[in-house]
């Protein structure tokens, strides 16, 4: 009984043991600058970028490296030191992931999102999804996207069930925020709505700067609603190395989504034409020119000349 007894003791003892390893992600090397840290780091280069926005003919290259060293310096970096942890975290792309999911929620929480105000934004996202008009956004309220292929798309789908009417209109708002130290900034963000009779409407709009945008379809011709579906991308750019893919700071904020949904309430019109008056404006389409009439009825009655 007692080898029994020590014998589950050991099996209990080695499962806990690999559900800590499991568990438990190593942690950030200490030479490196923390997650929390960073998070603070790419939050002030998000208010020193939009700080330099506010000036005219401004050089952004020069003034955002005078904003970068004065933020590396309140956070007690150097430049290299973040250099080396900006390659780390890179190559480990899951945990800079998570640092900017954090980001991207602390982007969201602002008084002010790219010039438009929180009203704006905010006024369709208390709506249900069943009322007339409806916020039917199914992912999440932001997120970040970065260079890299694993994270640099994100998709989002929508199977209508019976909220959905036919002559339905769709209008897809989000606000995008560069965090960009060089380089192109080529974003992009597509909707595509399949209708009734399998055919599809869609459009894509290229986000170039930080700003509002929106994305429009309806159903003009009430074929009714089966799917909505799109992604937003973040493009390489095209000038870019490798190396400086690493340590170049490169990322679209996508914040304030909403896909609002209209039902077109206009009724459709069933009355038929008059048949009387519909045969009178065809009668008195055949008679355009009186004057014509009246000089064929003068050829027919003149009398001929006599020499």
């Amino acid at each position: 009984m007692m080898m029994r007894r020590g014998y589950v003791s050991s099996v209990m003892v080695c499962l806990l043991a690999m559900l800590l390893m499991v568990s438990c992600k190593p942690s950030v090397p200490g030479k490196y600058i923390s997650p929390g840290d960073l998070e603070d780091i790419l939050y002030d280069y998000h208010l020193a970028d939009a700080e330099a926005n506010t000036y005219e003919n401004r050089d952004d290259t020069l003034r955002m490296r005078v904003y970068r060293a004065a933020i590396l310096k309140k956070h007690g970096y150097t430049e290299e030191e973040f250099e080396e942890s900006m390659v780390y975290y890179m190559r480990h792309s899951d945990r800079l992931h998570d640092v900017y999911e954090k980001l991207a929620n602390r982007l969201s929480d602002e008084a002010l999102a790219l010039g438009a105000s929180m009203s704006d934004i905010n006024q369709y996202m208390g709506l249900n999804s069943t009322g007339d008009t409806a916020n039917v956004w199914p992912g999440d309220q932001s997120f970040i996207l970065m260079q890299n292929p694993a994270y640099s798309t994100y998709t989002f789908f929508i199977n209508a069930d019976s909220t959905y009417h036919k002559g339905d209109k769709f209008k897809l708002e989000f606000s995008a925020k560069y965090l960009f130290q060089d380089g192109s900034r080529d974003g992009i963000a597509m909707m595509a709505v399949k209708l009734g009779n399998d055919s599809v409407i869609s459009r894509l709009i290229h986000v170039g700067s930080s700003s509002r945008y929106n994305i429009q379809l309806d159903d003009a011709d009430k074929k009714g609603i089966k799917e909505v579906r799109g992604f937003f991308l973040l493009n390489r750019s095209l000038n870019s190395s490798n190396s400086e893919s690493l340590t170049t700071l490169k990322l679209l904020a996508v914040n304030g989504i909403q896909l609002v949904r209209l039902h077109d309430t206009k009724p459709v019109s069933t009355e038929k034409p008059d048949t009387e008056d519909e045969e009178n404006r065809k009668d008195s389409s055949k008679i355009s020119n009186p004057i014509s009439v009246e000089t064929q009825r003068d050829e027919v009655v003149r009398p001929a000349n006599i020499n």
